[in-house]
């Protein structure tokens, strides 16, 4: 996306229409994005977010507030680094 990413996704995704996606924005509004994001992607979705390792901070508030809500998180070390975020699971079927 070119332009404003924040109003992009508000305005052309609906709530759990999103399998993936990958944020690479100004890290200044990646939390926002994350408020925004949270009511969009579907249960077994994936949140990527770019340069986790120069957001530091940020990166670490999203995960504190992820993990509040029942997210699962994980950084995969690359040289920028890649956090990955999954919603909670609402269910779990039985396995027979």
């Amino acid at each position: 996306v070119y332009g404003d990413a924040l109003k992009y996704v508000r305005s052309n995704f609906s709530e759990n229409a999103i399998d993936f996606i990958f944020i690479d924005i100004d890290k200044d509004i990646y939390v926002e994005m994350f408020d925004i994001v949270k009511k969009r992607i579907r249960e077994n979705g994936v949140v990527v977010y770019h340069n986790a390792y120069m957001a530091r901070r940020t990166i670490i508030s999203i995960i504190k507030r992820a993990s509040e809500e029942g997210w699962a998180s994980t950084v995969i070390p690359t040289n920028e680094g890649l956090l990955l975020l999954r919603p909670p699971i609402k269910y779990v079927e039985k396995m027979v």
